[in-house]
């Protein structure tokens, strides 16, 4: 038997469109698979298309051109192809900005060593063009360990590296090489057991700069199911009871690491009125980080006392006066949160912040902006040129966002009257829906909030957002439940399944 002729992919293109017909000339024509500058996926295809894509010809606006398939599918690829180089142009641009950032960094990082090195008399050394072995940790999860910067605030400032503590502005102390081992050891643990075993064997020689990092290692450490076994250990109990004679001892690095990690720990110490009375008092000392870091811990202290307020206000007062400054994105970004959840809403303060991110919005990434849009909203600090540029940039980077980032930034535009109806539906709810099952419960709420402030019903995403929440239900706390009610009756929908899921949770578990 005969098999049938092979029918081109031109021809079969042209047969599914249907509404193009193609002249008998250009049937008889093809292309021939030598042709020079020809790709193999134009191979086969009529000449006219070929020669339309190698070398468009100069068409005049304002005349009424024919219509013919084969050019409109070129100029479609010639198109694609002029993005796809713009991408590559721009990827290969930023790159090299990076790259460029990277390199300025690590020669002012250089640079601020050696003047350091200088400075403690350390001439020649061997190790002066490596970071010190008994470097203090950074302040907090994410935030870059800190340089030492000469300010106007304070004639003397601690080395933020850790090696030295400071006493006084006059009197310098470096560690014995026993204590750098040590400190070393701490640096380099990786687990919980690993850092109660090195505070045990050298619980004689334990300094004030071993128990803030100590502190600092167990919070990083531990996981959440640890933390009712840690805190009944014998060795953290020992640890422990060193803390209150440490404190005067410690740098302003020491005294942010010691904060976070006690917060970390999730513990009411007997010592940390006293850990907050003393970083009052070494306020004036404490860079742009620092504060950044100390606000996002105090913000989760358990029990709130006087000495709490006192902080509290204190670093308020410094940030509305511009005696402290926070420059990163990063830092204002923690900061405005931390503010948030303290309730500390000065208008002051937030609007001096929105104007920083305002102007350097670029060099936030898309989980700071998410988080410090939110936290405008939620202090009310209204500011229509800034949240005008956050909608710009939600709308281009949609596809980019985490899961949390993208309800918060619903949440924060509506709330600030920048979110419409198109943006909901086109934009927030297409995305959405792709991580359903991912999604918190509060998260979910947050996203029917969204459209219920902007009086959007949207019953097909209300529906599958319930549906999403049904499986959650047994793992409602109160707090959940009352978000969940409260979501569904402001966007004025019913969902019957999750209610009577809700309503059995309540009656056997809460």
């Amino acid at each position: 038997a005969m098999r049938p002729a092979r029918v081109p992919v031109w021809l079969r293109a042209v047969r599914r469109c249907g509404t193009q017909r193609t002249p008998p000339e250009m049937l008889s024509e093809a292309v021939p698979a030598e042709s020079l500058g020809v790709k193999k996926r134009d191979r086969g295809r009529p000449a006219e298309y070929v020669s339309h894509k190698l070398q468009p010809p100069v068409r005049d606006p304002g005349a009424e051109q024919p219509r013919n398939f084969w050019q409109d599918l070129a100029d479609e690829e010639n198109r694609k192809d002029e993005m796809r180089l713009k991408r590559q142009t721009e990827r290969q641009r930023i790159k090299q900005e990076a790259r460029a950032r990277r390199e300025e960094a690590d020669a002012e990082k250089a640079a601020d060593w050696g003047a350091y090195q200088g400075e403690l008399g350390v001439e020649g050394s061997d190790t002066a063009d490596t970071p010190p072995l008994v470097a203090m940790d950074q302040a907090a999860p994410g935030t870059p360990l800190p340089t030492r910067q000469a300010t106007e605030r304070a004639a003397t400032r601690a080395a933020d590296h850790g090696i030295i503590e400071v006493v006084n502005a006059d009197e310098v102390l470096v560690l014995s090489p026993e204590s750098q081992m040590i400190q070393q050891e701490l640096r380099s643990s990786k687990t919980t057991a690993h850092v109660l075993k090195i505070v045990a064997r050298a619980q004689d020689q334990l300094e004030a700069i071993h128990v803030a990092t100590a502190f600092y290692r167990l919070g990083r450490h531990a996981l959440p199911f640890q933390l009712s076994t840690l805190v009944e250990d014998e060795r953290y109990r020992a640890l422990e009871a060193v803390v209150p004679r440490a404190i005067p001892d410690l740098t302003t690095n020491g005294l942010t690491n010691l904060l976070w990690g006690i917060v970390k720990l999730e513990q009411q110490a007997s010592w940390l009125p006293k850990l907050l009375k003393r970083c009052l008092a070494q306020l004036p000392y404490f860079d742009d980080k620092q504060v950044a870091a100390v606000l996002v811990s105090l913000s989760k202290v358990p029990n709130r006392g006087p000495d709490y307020s006192a902080l509290k206000d204190a670093l308020v007062e410094a940030l509305r006066s511009t005696q402290i400054t926070l420059r990163e994105p990063r830092d204002v970004s923690a900061a405005c949160s931390a503010l948030a959840r303290m309730r500390a809403s000065d208008q002051i303060v937030l609007q001096q912040m929105a104007d920083q991110a305002r102007d350097r919005l670029e060099d936030y990434s898309l989980e700071e902006l998410a988080s410090l849009a939110r936290s405008l909203a939620s202090q009310r600090a209204r500011d229509a040129t800034l949240f005008s540029k956050v909608l710009k940039v939600t709308e281009r980077s949609v596809e980019h966002l985490s899961v949390y980032s993208l309800v918060q930034l619903a949440w924060s535009l509506a709330k600030m009257g920048q979110a419409d109806e198109d943006f909901l539906r086109h934009t927030v709810a297409p995305a959405a829906r792709g991580f359903m099952e991912e999604f918190e419960t509060r998260d979910l709420c947050l996203l029917v909030s969204a459209f219920s402030i902007v009086r959007v019903k949207d019953d097909d995403l209300f529906e599958e957002v319930a549906l999403a929440l049904v499986p959650k239900v047994r793992f409602m706390t109160q707090e959940d439940v009352s978000a969940v009610l409260l979501a569904f009756a402001s966007a004025s929908f019913r969902p019957d399944a999750l209610l009577r899921g809700v309503s059995t949770h309540i009656r056997e578990n809460l």
